[in-house]
């Protein structure tokens, strides 16, 4: 009994095909292995710039300096206000409440509603305001 066979294109051979499928493999292969690499060393190199920024950042404090300035940048210290949430079940209660509470909502609590909600005198339950710590670096104008 004769065996069907699989039409290859034209002039391919179904070893030459198989060949050439496991060539691209083994490519794709060692380019996914630099990519993973190098997304390790970047990924090394970002958390060291983190540690190192953490560190400006503490001894800016302990020196009582909100900036200071180098010969390539200065640095400065800020705080940014960012929202937590304390009680999901209070929180969850009173946006769930009212409708336009939901503009409160993005991926996360959206701080700018958060104020216009307090402003107007519905401060939200369940969150509180907390201080991220913040160093901006800028490069000097040459």
């Amino acid at each position: 009994m004769a065996q069907a066979t699989k039409k290859l294109p034209a002039g391919v051979a179904p070893a030459d095909t198989l060949k050439s499928i496991g060539k691209d493999i083994n490519a794709l292969t060692r380019k996914r292995a630099k990519i993973t690499k190098a997304e390790s060393a970047l990924n090394a190199l970002k958390a060291e710039l983190e540690e190192d920024k953490a560190e400006v950042r503490r001894r800016l404090v302990a020196a009582g300096l909100e900036s200071a300035s180098g010969r390539d940048a200065t640095v400065s210290v800020t705080e940014q206000e960012a929202i937590k949430i304390e009680d999901y079940g209070k929180t969850a209660t009173w946006v769930f409440k009212k409708k336009e509470r939901l503009s409160l909502f993005q991926n996360r609590i959206s701080i700018t509603a958060y104020r216009e909600f307090k402003a107007a005198g519905e401060a939200p339950q369940g969150l509180s305001i907390i201080k991220l710590p913040k160093l901006s670096i800028r490069a000097r104008s040459k």
